[in-house]
């Protein structure tokens, strides 16, 4: 479980983060940040928005081929 001030730091005072560990995170992580994020507001409330947690890294590699240069270094 994430830690409430470690939800502060990426929902409340989060800025665009340009770096990431090399480290997986966990289901459990995943259904946290998922269920913070559902109810975040969307344009004129119409919820728009989907979500794709990808964790293998095939899938990582193949979506590399649709980035621009500098996006796919962090992936």
């Amino acid at each position: 479980m994430l830690s409430i001030s470690n939800l502060d730091a990426i929902f409340t005072n989060a800025r665009s983060h340009k770096g990431w560990l090399k480290k997986d995170i966990t289901e459990q992580q995943i259904n946290q940040i998922y269920d913070l994020l559902k109810f975040a507001p969307t344009s004129g409330n119409c919820c728009p928005a989907r979500f794709t947690f990808i964790r293998s890294k095939k899938p990582k590699k193949d979506l590399n081929l649709y980035w621009i240069k500098e996006t796919s270094i962090k992936l």
